[in-house]
């Protein structure tokens, strides 16, 4: 049978509408498509060795430098200590060190000062 647009459908009596390959009819084909039954998906298994407080402490150490960037702290070994240091007061309720020193030099552990313009 050949669609054409405004012809009823003879299933439903719907006319047929324009569309991208072609006339169809609208009822039907939503019809058609909610009897789709989806692809089944295996449930993935829960990993019982996720340390739930690190994934925490990581999420809590997030929120302080998303609020120190805000700030236009700058990406250096103070702001980290302070983001560290605010971390463990609000995860293990203790007061962190102090500010480190001057002199104190980037290790590989701590993060590199950006220095310019960052583009975004």
């Amino acid at each position: 049978m050949q669609k054409v647009v405004g012809q009823p459908c003879p299933d439903c009596n719907t006319p047929f509408i324009q569309g991208q390959k072609g006339a169809y009819c609208k009822s039907c084909y939503i019809k058609w498509k909610n009897n789709q039954q989806p692809a089944a998906v295996a449930p993935q298994p829960i990993k019982a060795d996720v340390d739930w407080k690190e994934v925490g402490r990581g999420k809590v150490k997030h929120g302080f430098a998303i609020e120190a960037f805000k700030k236009d702290m700058p990406l250096d070994v103070k702001t980290a200590t302070l983001i560290n240091n605010w971390t463990a007061f609000v995860m293990d309720n203790k007061l962190g060190t102090q500010y480190p020193d001057e002199e104190q030099t980037i290790t590989p552990e701590e993060p590199a000062a950006i220095s310019g313009n960052v583009p975004f």
